[in-house]
């Protein structure tokens, strides 16, 4: 889940939830590159980004 706020100094402030099986810590580097998959996700049959939208 994402959560957008807009704070009083006109800064936008964003919160991610990850009900998944986590990031490991040295992939937190890769977390804003494009179509990137931790070895442990590549664990898993299923293919994809991991990527979840609900509007």
């Amino acid at each position: 889940m994402i959560v957008l706020s807009l704070k009083k100094d006109h800064q936008i402030q964003f919160q991610v939830s990850d009900t998944g099986i986590g990031i490991p810590n040295e992939d937190f580097s890769n977390i804003f590159s494009e179509f990137f998959r931790s070895e442990n996700a590549k664990s898993f049959a299923e293919n994809g980004t991991g990527l979840d939208w609900v509007l």
